[in-house]
């Protein structure tokens, strides 16, 4: 098992290709990720499949990301946008 202190900021997320998933394994990562404790989307709760439709549109515009957490053992969805800036601060040497 890998702990915290063996893993260097930027290979903490191992981004996972949405094309390389079986139809069936990008439907069960996202649902996984959508029905977790803390997930919210909006005032009103959405149905499972909604919320499915619109993570599935949001990988495949590349406006999110699987990827693997090395730290929390298991995928998460995050945003394109929040990788590069997490990858961006990690990269640059420290002041």
């Amino acid at each position: 098992m890998t702990t915290q202190d063996q893993i260097i900021p930027e290979e903490r997320f191992l981004e996972i290709p949405w094309e390389r998933l079986t139809a069936e394994a990008m439907r069960a990562v996202i649902e996984e990720y959508v029905t977790r404790e803390g997930t919210d989307y909006s005032a009103n709760e959405l149905p499972l499949e909604e919320k499915v439709r619109i993570v599935h549109k949001q990988i495949v515009s590349g406006r999110a990301v699987i990827v693997f957490d090395m730290i929390d053992q298991r995928c998460a969805i995050i945003s394109a946008d929040a990788l590069r800036q997490f990858r961006r601060q990690n990269l640059l040497p420290e002041r």
